[in-house]
């Protein structure tokens, strides 16, 4: 494979670089704005202040040699410039992934026999790789957009304390996205989930193959003596949004007896409404974002994640915290069903079922001996979340998908 492998942003991307680039085929990673570990650039980062140095540790890139990265930097700065005057973050995400699809050259995707892109930044890219005669490889990270729109009505009639958090996409953005799925040659999800929002939305089930993300293993390790159980202590990560699941936590939480004695940690950016943070018990503990290390090191204190959320991919959360021994409890719709053997590794739940939640939290809480047992069972299987395990998957589907492309190319002939 030579494959050419394009995002605007961060997310897991860089790690998929880094899988390809061990596996001798990735041509090159264009992105916006990152450097390789060990240039010049490296070097810079290191001497820079603290407080500067770290918002840009997510975009530091360690095992892909600089002459493997392209960046264009100029797109990125103007929309971080543009959120920070309190531009509206969907139209200007949208701008930046438009640019960033046009500024990549003809004779790099000409030289590749394969172009990966992701959602919501490949419609202009797909069509180009297309026109070249290359396979166009769409890397799928979330569920269908007109399916999101269907469950933010939803959260907004179940959650009108926290509607100014729900995102609203444009008519524009929903033809743009569905473009991406008509030129995709293949369409790479997470997990499932994914599958069946793209399935309902009249995606080609046949386009679609499933590969779950990996994790940081030796960022996200288990203790070697797990926690004392008393006080049993539930850890939700992840923004402080409806769209999470962290308000049907909340009220699920407060539906618990008196003086149960576990504590809930929550960690991630963003605001409760005032008008629910009155009431949220005192066995709940905020912490804020929090970098990786740290997330982990909240996790080896932890016994339990929860995390209910209405709409996700895979929600990587889940997998680090498996990766640390925690027991899961998510949903369908957060992608558990890839991580959890739901009643052995913890339980898989329906999207907005508080009865549900309740009752798996008091599960716990009556038998916190039940988190031990299902720690053990996870921390056997550690090795399956690697990202080498998920660039290792990456590899067959190339080979199974250049096998159906030449069969389909047969047929037609």
């Amino acid at each position: 494979m030579n494959v050419l492998l394009a995002h605007p942003g961060t997310q897991y991307a860089f790690r998929l670089a880094v899988e390809l680039h061990r596996r001798d085929a990735l041509l090159a990673f264009h992105t916006g704005l990152a450097f390789s570990a060990g240039g010049w650039r490296d070097r810079f980062w290191k001497a820079m202040p603290g407080p500067w140095r770290r918002p840009l540790a997510s975009r530091r890139i360690a095992g892909l040699p600089p002459q493997k990265l392209r960046v264009r930097p100029f797109g990125e700065l103007v929309a971080l410039l543009q959120l920070r005057r309190g531009r509206d973050s969907q139209q200007v995400i949208h701008r930046r992934n438009e640019l960033f699809q046009r500024a990549i050259p003809d004779a790099i995707i000409k030289r590749a026999n394969a172009v990966i892109g992701f959602d919501t930044s490949s419609w202009i890219l797909a069509r180009r790789t297309r026109g070249h005669g290359r396979l166009f490889f769409l890397d799928q990270s979330i569920g269908h957009s007109r399916s999101f729109a269907r469950v933010g009505a939803r959260l907004s009639k179940d959650f009108p304390d926290w509607t100014a958090q729900i995102p609203r996409k444009s008519q524009e953005e929903f033809m743009c996205e569905e473009q991406e799925h008509a030129d995709a040659s293949f369409i790479i999800v997470p997990s499932r989930f994914v599958a069946r929002t793209l399935e309902e939305n009249g995606v080609d089930a046949k386009k679609i193959r499933i590969n779950p993300f990996g994790v940081d293993l030796e960022c996200f390790q288990p203790r070697s003596i797990p926690p004392p159980l008393k006080p049993l202590r539930f850890v939700f990560a992840g923004s402080l949004q409806p769209r999470k699941g962290l308000p049907l936590l909340l009220a699920a939480w407060k539906a618990l007896p008196d003086n149960h004695g576990a504590e809930l940690w929550v960690a991630g950016g963003g605001e409760i409404p005032a008008s629910v943070r009155g009431g949220v018990s005192d066995s709940v503990r905020f912490l804020g974002r929090l970098p990786q290390a740290e997330l982990s090191q909240v996790f080896q204190k932890c016994h339990l994640l929860v995390f209910p959320s209405y709409f996700e991919g895979l929600a990587q959360v889940q997998i680090e915290a498996a990766a640390c021994g925690l027991p899961v409890i998510g949903t369908v719709s957060s992608g558990c069903e890839e991580i959890v053997r739901n009643g052995e590794t913890g339980f898989v739940l329906p999207a907005g079922d508080l009865d549900g939640l309740r009752a798996a939290l008091l599960k716990f809480i009556s038998t916190p001996e039940l988190a031990l047992a299902m720690r053990g069972r996870l921390l056997a299987e550690r090795a399956r979340w690697s990202w080498d395990a998920y660039g290792d998957r990456w590899m067959r589907i190339f080979e199974e998908s250049l096998k159906a492309e030449n069969g389909n190319d047969l047929r037609r002939s």
